[in-house]
C-alpha cells in the first residue's frame, strides 16, 4: 500500500501531485517481472551482484559485469535494475553504449544521459562537470550496457565519488581489462553455466521442462555440448527444435557437427535463422539492420504494405528466441544475431539483395547507376569512405527503396543528392550536407525523418501532406 497525501500539508498542489506520481511509478516498477523467468541460475547471479554492490554502504560506488557475448550479462543487469531501481531517487539503464561515444561527443552524450535520467527533454550543458552539479545530491542508479571504450566510461561515469550518497554505477563490458583500466575493481564475471545448468537451459526452450523428454536425453546432451553451453545459442536452437520429431533433431545435430569452418556460435545461430520461412527471414533481416530497439507499432507502420504479416512474424521470431519483445512492445535483438543477419545478407548475390550494408558496394552502386530494382533498404556507414559520390540518376532505378540510413563521422560536404525514391518510409541521414532536400522529394510515405546534425535550413518549399509521419528529428 502507498500512504496518501493531504493537500493541507502542501503549499503547492503541483508538487504534491508530482510526489504521488513518483510514488506510484516506484511501486509499479517494483512489481516482479516475468521477463526473466527462463534464466537458469538468475537468483544466484542477483545474490552475488547485491553482495558485490554492498547496498547498505552510503559511499557512491562503481562496479562492473563482464563475460563473453551471449552469456546473459544484460539479462542479469536488467533483472537487477528491475529489483533495485525503486530504491533510488533516479535510475537509468543505458543500452548499446558500444560505438556511441568518443571524446568529441562527450558533451552531447552526457546531455542525452541527463535528459533521460532527469526526465527533461532537450537539455543542453556547457561543460563536463554539469553531470555532477545535477546529480551530486541524488541517489542514482546508472547501468551502462555494452561498453567497449575508455572514452565512453570517462564521458558517462567519470568520478562517481561526486554523485549522491548511496549511488551505484554498473558498467557491462566483455572486457575485464577495460574495466580494470578505468579503476573498476569490483567486477562480477559471468561464467559459462555448468553442463547440467546448460542442459536445463536448453530443455526449458525445447520442452518447456527442466529435463529432457523420454527418448531425447542423449540428443539433448549432444546438442547442448555443440552449442558450447552459451545461453543465447541454447535458447535459439532449443526454441527451433520444440515440437520437432527425432529425425529433425538428428538432422540439426549433424548440421552443427559438420559446419567445421564456422565457430560453434555461428553454427548454432545460423540454424535459427535458416529454419525460418522466407517472409520471416525478410522481417528478421530488416529488424537487424533498421529496427532493433524500435517498438512493434513503429515496425508495423514501416513494413505495412510490404507483403509481410508483421504481427505474426514478430510472434514467430519471439517464439524462436530470435528477438525479445518487452511488455511495452520494444523489440530487442542480440548483437550476435545482428551479426548473423549481416553475414546472411553478404552471402546473397549482390544483384538479388534486398538490403545493402557493405559501404564499398554501396559506393559503387551510387556512383555507377547500377540497376538496383531489388533494393528495399540501404544502411550506409561512411566512416571508412574518403569521398562519397552520388550520381545524378543513382536513386532513379531504386523504385522499391523504402529504407535509407546514412551514418557519418563527419560532414565533408562532398555528396549531392539530386532526388530520393518516391516511396521512402525511413530517411535517416546524419550530417546531411545540403540546405534543402531535393525539390522533387515527395514525403507522403515517410514514417520517420531523422536528419540530425544536418545543414538543412528548409525541408521543402510548400506545405506537404504527411499522413504517415510518426517520428521526426
Amino acid at each position: 500500500d502507498i500512504v496518501g497525501e493531504h493537500s493541507l500539508n502542501w503549499a503547492n498542489e503541483a508538487e504534491m501531485i508530482e510526489k504521488i506520481a513518483i510514488d506510484v511509478s516506484k511501486k509499479l516498477n517494483a512489481t516482479p517481472s516475468r521477463d526473466f523467468d527462463e534464466m537458469v541460475g538468475l537468483d544466484s547471479h542477483l545474490g552475488n551482484m547485491k553482495y558485490l554492490l554492498n547496498l547498505e554502504n552510503d559511499e557512491p560506488m562503481i562496479a562492473g559485469i563482464s563475460g563473453p557475448p551471449g552469456i546473459g550479462k544484460t539479462t542479469i543487469a536488467r533483472a537487477l535494475y528491475n529489483q533495485l531501481s525503486c530504491d533510488f531517487s533516479l535510475s537509468y539503464f543505458m543500452e548499446n553504449v558500444n560505438g556511441s561515444s568518443r571524446s568529441s561527443l562527450k558533451i552531447r552524450f552526457q546531455e542525452h544521459l541527463l535528459s533521460r535520467i532527469l526526465n527533461q527533454s532537450g537539455m543542453k550543458i556547457c561543460h563536463l562537470d554539469v553531470r555532477y552539479e545535477r546529480l551530486r545530491n541524488q541517489k542514482v542508479l546508472i547501468i551502462l550496457d555494452d561498453v567497449d571504450h575508455l572514452d565512453q566510461l570517462d564521458a558517462l561515469a567519470g568520478d562517481v565519488s561526486r554523485l549522491g550518497p548511496g549511488s551505484r554505477v554498473i558498467v557491462i563490458s566483455e572486457s575485464q581489462e577495460l574495466l580494470h583500466q578505468n579503476g573498476i575493481n569490483y567486477i562480477y564475471h559471468v561464467r559459462f553455466p555448468s553442463n547440467e545448468e546448460a542442459l536445463e537451459i536448453f530443455c526449458r526452450y525445447a520442452f518447456r521442462e527442466s529435463s529432457p523428454t523420454n527418448g531425447f536425453g542423449k540428443l539433448s546432451r549432444r546438442i547442448t555440448e555443440l552449442c558450447g553451453n552459451l545461453s543465447l545459442c541454447l535458447s535459439v536452437v532449443g526454441s527451433y527444435l520444440r515440437g520437432k520429431k527425432k529425425d529433425e533433431w538428428e538432422n540439426v545435430m549433424r548440421r552443427l557437427e559438420s559446419s567445421v569452418d564456422d565457430g560453434y556460435i555461428q553454427r548454432a545461430l545460423r540454424v535459427g535463422y535458416e529454419s525460418l520461412p522466407d517472409k520471416d527471414q525478410i522481417l528478421f533481416l530488416h529488424i537487424a539492420v533498421f529496427f532493433n530497439k524500435k517498438d512493434d507499432d513503429h515496425v508495423n507502420a514501416m513494413l505495412g504494405g510490404c507483403n509481410l504479416d508483421v504481427r505474426l512474424g514478430l510472434r514467430n521470431l519471439v517464439n524462436r528466441s530470435l528477438i525479445g519483445l518487452s511488455t511495452n512492445g520494444v523489440i530487442t535483438m542480440h548483437k550476435l544475431l545482428e551479426q548473423t543477419c549481416r553475414e546472411a545478407i553478404q552471402r546473397q548475390e549482390l544483384r538479388t539483395r534486398h538490403i545493402l550494408i557493405n559501404a564499398h558496394e554501396i559506393c559503387l552502386i551510387l556512383q555507377s547507376d547500377t540497376d538496383a530494382k531489388a533494393v528495399a533498404g540501404i544502411s550506409f556507414d561512411t566512416s571508412e569512405i574518403n569521398k562519397v559520390v552520388v550520381s545524378k540518376r543513382a536513386f532513379q532505378s531504386m523504385r522499391n527503396l523504402r529504407f535509407l540510413s546514412v551514418y557519418k563521422r563527419r560532414n565533408d560536404g562532398n555528396e549531392r543528392v539530386y532526388e530520393f525514391p518516391p516511396r521512402l518510409r525511413l530517411l535517416h541521414w546524419e550530417a546531411y550536407p545540403r540546405k534543402r532536400l531535393p525539390h522533387r522529394f515527395c514525403p507522403e510515405y515517410l514514417v520517420e525523418l531523422d536528419m540530425r546534425d544536418s545543414q538543412l535550413e528548409k525541408l521543402w518549399e510548400e506545405t506537404q501532406p504527411l499522413p504517415s509521419l510518426k517520428t521526426m528529428n
